[in-house]
Parts: C-alpha cells; sequence; structure tokens
C-alpha cells in the first residue's frame, strides 16, 4: 500500500511441539491403508474457506488410482457442514477418502501418515499447517491463497492458481513420480526457518528497532 513504516515478522512454530508418540506404518495400518497407497492429508477446521469441495472433487477424480485422502479437522455446526457431510456421504463408498475429525496430543501421528500435504484453501495469512508438515519433511501442494508462496518453493512442493480438479491430479501424480527429490532434511531445515528458536529473536528486535 506503500506505506514505509510497515513491517513484516512471519508467523513461527515450536518444533518441541512436534511430537510423534506411535510408529506411522501402526497409524497408516490403523487407518486401512496399504503400504503401497500414496496419502495425501489436508488439516483444518470444515469450513468454505479451507477448500473442502475441491479436497472432495480431487479425490472423487482420484478413484481407481492407489491413492488414499485423509483430512484432519473439526466439524462445525452450520449449514454449510450439512452440506458438506451429504457429499461426503454420496463419495465415501469409493474408500479413498476420510475424515478422521479433530485431533489434539495425536495430531502429529495423523499428519504423519502423509506422503504429501494438501492446501485447498482459498485465503491463508500464512499456513501453519504447511510448515508443521515440511517440518515432518513432506512436500505440499497448496492452492496460492496468500502467504504461503513466502516460503513454498520448488524444493518442496507445488503452487497451483487453478483450483480444478484435473489439474490438482496431475500435480499429484507428478509430486509422486519425483518423490525421491524432496529430501526430509531439506524440508525440515525450509521449516526450522520458522521456528521458534529462529523468529522470536527477529520478533524482538523487530519491536525494538525504531520506525523510519
Amino acid at each position: 500500500m506503500g506505506r514505509r513504516d510497515v513491517k513484516l515478522q512471519p508467523a513461527f512454530i515450536d518444533f518441541k511441539e512436534i511430537e510423534l508418540k506411535s510408529d506411522r506404518a501402526v497409524m497408516r495400518e490403523s487407518l486401512k491403508i496399504a503400504p503401497s497407497e500414496f496419502v495425501l492429508v489436508a488439516s483444518g477446521s470444515l469450513d468454505y474457506n479451507k477448500g473442502v469441495e475441491l479436497f472432495i472433487e480431487i479425490s472423487t477424480l482420484a478413484i481407481g488410482r492407489p491413492w488414499k485422502f485423509v483430512w484432519i479437522g473439526q466439524k462445525r455446526k452450520t449449514g454449510f457442514n450439512y452440506y458438506i457431510e451429504q457429499y461426503i456421504e454420496a463419495q465415501k463408498s469409493a474408500g479413498n477418502m476420510m475424515f478422521v475429525g479433530e485431533k489434539d496430543s495425536d495430531y502429529y501421528d495423523y499428519l504423519n501418515v502423509a506422503d504429501a500435504f494438501l492446501l485447498t484453501s482459498f485465503n491463508e495469512s500464512f499456513s501453519l499447517a504447511s510448515l508443521e508438515a515440511l517440518a515432518l519433511g513432506k512436500p505440499i501442494i497448496a492452492y496460492d491463497c496468500g502467504g504461503v508462496s513466502d516460503f513454498l518453493s520448488d524444493e518442496c512442493g507445488y503452487i497451483l492458481n487453478t483450483r480444478s480438479p484435473k489439474d490438482w491430479i496431475e500435480t499429484i501424480a507428478l509430486l509422486q513420480q519425483h518423490y525421491s527429490k524432496y529430501q526430509f532434511e531439506k524440508l525440515k531445515d525450509i521449516a526450522n526457518f520458522y521456528s521458534v528458536e529462529n523468529q522470536i529473536p527477529a520478533l524482538t528486535a523487530l519491536l525494538a528497532a525504531p520506525m523510519e
């Protein structure tokens, strides 16, 4: 907007909170996910902005592929949630999509079943869930919804400016084909830049600095 007295401070995550309590293979087995299946996880409350409809459309178009789609997040008592529940009910017979509800102490265990993370939101200020996925070594496919472009690069996934399920399917297939290029430590390093240890000193310096 042209103002010179506006400073940007990124959000940050606490790596100490990202604790895995269950074995990944055991978690996947408990969800009836075969070792050979490629798992796409999304996370967030089931509201319109999170792009739940797009997630369902992608999973529906992917029927017949060895992929599973998992959504972690809270349901709300809204008209939109009623609509989404009916939509899910109509599609769930294919068996490639599951909504596991809101998670607490086991949230990261569910996030860790992923091979890749999907961000289908219309708008996000930054997307801490995407950073948490990177911290667990998961590449990301995200809609160009805002702040995620600050940290997401070719090294850790794809940003799409389309909401066409067909385009998302093609991108997932491309990511799966080149999956070996996404190195766990590199993805974790990208997330680590936005850790408490790195960003609290930056925030402290920002607050102490005189405004220009």
